[in-house]
């Protein structure tokens, strides 16, 4: 019974949550230009790509 839902973005809280993360996961089939691996890479996190979807 510990979850917590969060309805609306909050850019301050996802900057805070990429800060503390130890790795950042984003699956996608198609991505041209993530910007949220970009802010990752900002914060040190790894990360892991495959050639194919």
């Amino acid at each position: 019974d510990n979850y917590r839902a969060i309805i609306k973005f909050s850019a301050p809280l996802a900057h805070q949550i990429m800060a503390g993360a130890d790795i950042l996961a984003i699956p996608s089939r198609f991505e041209p230009c993530g910007l949220i691996q970009l802010q990752g890479m900002r914060y040190g996190l790894p990360s892991m790509c495959t050639t194919s979807g």
